[in-house]
């Protein structure tokens, strides 16, 4: 539900095997002094286009932008690559966080991003994204940012993800459950959650299972969004879905696991669909009914219903090792229990609060 953008030139540091082109050329007459920052222009026309081609596309829920440091890792690479207008050629200014030229340039660019959001209608919806990068950087760009821009909204995955640290948090697989998740996260999830704030889980190259790999069981593509709901998330965020390699008919991996970087394949006429990517999507669809059975079973104050959705997400989410990934026919049950709950009563409550 997320349009990633990026407003610098390879904010990911070529992760895919090349480098990811900015969608807001940064223009400087001439090479870029000191003191000179106020003199760049930012052309937005590639970010509006690809903006609304995606909320054409129905993926409207919010935009993220790529990024004010490099990533992921603790790289503190912050490096500006601009065009300059006189030269007719592009330039890269090595910078890294809190460099002072860093600070110049961003001083100039948030208000002017800002501006250019709200002409838009987008400005309610726009996150500036942080990507696994460590507390010994994390923590002087927030304080940059509450100085020079502090009404943008921040969304911090993996590394130093907090709270406090954005108005959404991505938390790693593995930090989900144990001692550290009872103390500290699912403290934080609740009172994010009650502020309406976004909390969500990731997986990268680990864990091995539950993923999404080409070798993985396509039950754990189903699986993730029910993971989402027993830790009381928002839903689970994966890092690419068509970052093809060269030639992924023939070698379907760069350097990452097989299938790590794409759910769907490239097509003649248009991208072609991915069973992984359709087993997610039951899952989604599974996280909602989940949903939905839960506040139907709480409108009517059913705790042996609640009692029998807790047992069923339990029961699905099991996976310890790769024994306890259960048989389909008792992967099924689980879901029937949501069924049982609409069946009895998703009808009837409109007559029964009326």
């Amino acid at each position: 539900k997320s349009i990633m953008t990026s407003i610098v030139h390879d904010p990911w540091n070529s992760q895919t095997g090349y480098e990811f082109p900015t969608m807001v050329e940064w223009r400087h007459a001439g090479e870029w002094k000191t003191g000179s920052a106020s003199a760049f222009q930012w052309d937005f026309s590639l970010f509006d286009r690809y903006v609304n081609t995606m909320m054409s596309a129905g993926v409207k829920s919010k935009i993220d932008m790529y990024a004010m440091i490099k990533g992921p890792g603790p790289t503190p690479d912050a490096s500006i690559r601009y065009f300059d207008t006189r030269a007719k050629t592009y330039r890269t200014e090595v910078l890294k966080v809190g460099d002072p030229k860093w600070r110049e340039a961003w001083t100039a660019f948030l208000p002017a991003l800002k501006a250019h959001l709200t002409e838009k209608g987008w400005w309610k919806i726009a996150y500036l994204g942080f990507d696994e990068k460590p507390k010994v950087i994390m923590d002087p760009l927030f304080e940059f940012v509450s100085q020079v821009a502090p009404d943008f909204k921040l969304v911090m995955s993996g590394g130093h993800a907090r709270e406090g640290a954005g108005h959404e948090v991505v938390i790693y697989w593995d930090e989900l459950g144990g001692e550290k998740w009872n103390k500290e996260f699912a403290p934080m999830v609740k009172r994010m959650r009650e502020k309406e704030e976004l909390v969500s889980f990731y997986t990268a190259c680990e864990p091995r299972f539950p993923n999404l790999f080409l070798y993985s069981s396509l039950r754990e593509a189903r699986m993730l969004p029910w993971i989402a709901w027993k830790y009381n998330l928002s839903g689970y965020t994966r890092w690419a879905v068509n970052a093809f390699p060269d030639d992924v008919w023939k070698q379907p991996n760069f350097k990452w696991h097989s299938g790590d970087m794409y759910f769907q394949y490239p097509g003649e006429k248009g991208p072609l669909d991915g069973m992984r990517w359709e087993l997610l999507r039951q899952g989604i669809q599974d996280y909602e009914a989940l949903r939905i059975a839960h506040e139907m079973a709480s409108f009517w104050g059913r705790a042996d219903l609640l009692k029998m959705l807790e047992s069923a997400v339990e029961m699905a989410t099991i996976l310890d090792s790769c024994r306890d990934i259960p048989l389909v026919q008792e992967h099924d049950k689980p879901m029937a229990v949501s069924t049982a709950i609409f069946a009895q009563y998703l009808l009837p409550i409109p007559a029964r609060a009326g």
